[in-house]
């Protein structure tokens, strides 16, 4: 897989340490040659670790594969789901305002990292977010699926909707059984 070798230095290290023991050396000696990648000692690790390294594309594995088309749609919120983003994010930028001027950021990085799930999952739908006072159930994504489905599959033939909230998923099936669209 490619991504650990292009996530950070130190998954490459740990990588080839799993596959070939002392390769790059020991982790100290590795973050002390590499960790300020300058362009010299970068180039020196890309040369010693090249010939270990193949990358194949799509078009050189399966010649008969169509291209990959993405589309980007943009999608505005409608009133009530923007409303409660901003109510979401107004509440969070207070809580996070005093645990950061009580405990410094360090020791408040997992509420800040919560408060930015949830605000994900306010734009995605905000019935996702776990909170008291949420009562909405609107989303204009889910909206946008269920209006244009037909047409994509159409348009496509094959369509894949990926989401990190699987729950997100189990209303796209609702709406694929409806429409008894096979998936």
């Amino acid at each position: 897989s490619w991504t650990p070798i292009e996530n950070n230095l130190i998954e490459l290290w740990s990588v080839f340490n799993f596959l070939m023991p002392w390769f790059l050396w020991n982790l100290n000696h590795f973050k002390s040659t590499y960790s300020d990648q300058d362009k010299e000692s970068l180039n020196l690790l890309s040369k010693k670790v090249k010939p270990f390294i193949l990358r194949r594309t799509k078009e050189e594995v399966l010649k008969e594969l169509p291209p990959k088309v993405e589309e980007y749609i943009k999608l505005k919120m409608q009133d009530k789901q923007k409303a409660f983003y901003n109510k979401l994010k107004n509440t969070y930028k207070i809580q996070l305002s005093e645990k950061i001027e009580e405990n410094w950021l360090n020791k408040s990085r997992f509420e800040v990292l919560d408060a930015l799930l949830k605000l994900r999952q306010a734009c995605l739908m905000p019935e996702l977010v776990n909170i008291e006072w949420n009562t909405l159930k609107e989303s204009i994504k889910l909206e946008y699926i269920e209006e244009n489905i037909e047409e994509m599959i159409w348009k496509w033939h094959n369509l894949l909707i990926f989401s990190q909230f699987t729950w997100f998923l189990s209303y796209v099936k609702e709406i694929l059984d409806k429409k008894n669209i096979k998936y």
